[in-house]
């Protein structure tokens, strides 16, 4: 399994004894920034412009994991346990960078209709 999360490989931790499977992604705090200046103008802009607090906005925690267990019951399988991990890593992933995209927008959007305060 090599999918990718934020364009990086996860890395996972399989414990059988225990019927636990966490993936891990690394090194995100920056990706939103990263998604938002892929998309815009705004890598032009300069280090200025990154050291404007609304940029700081968009930073996101440095590190996401999923986690699944196996149900009393169940049989231990690794793949299907690494799939609901990854599958939990990106919706926790993908919704903090939502919210990180959103918080810079709100803070553009505000600074410019009111200007800078």
């Amino acid at each position: 399994m090599c999918k990718k999360v934020g364009g990086r490989v996860p890395r996972f931790n399989v414990d059988k004894e225990k019927g636990v499977v966490v993936a891990y992604l690394d090194n995100c705090m920056f990706d939103a920034i990263d998604t938002i200046c892929g998309r815009t103008e705004l890598g032009c802009l300069g280090a200025d412009f990154f050291e404007d607090a609304s940029i700081r906005t968009a930073l996101m925690m440095n590190s996401y994991r999923g986690k699944a267990k196996l149900h009393p019951g169940d049989v231990f399988n690794e793949e299907k346990g690494k799939e609901i991990a990854l599958k939990k890593l990106q919706e926790k992933y993908n919704a903090s960078k939502r919210k990180a995209i959103k918080r810079f927008l709100s803070r553009w959007s505000h600074i410019l209709l009111n200007g800078c305060e």
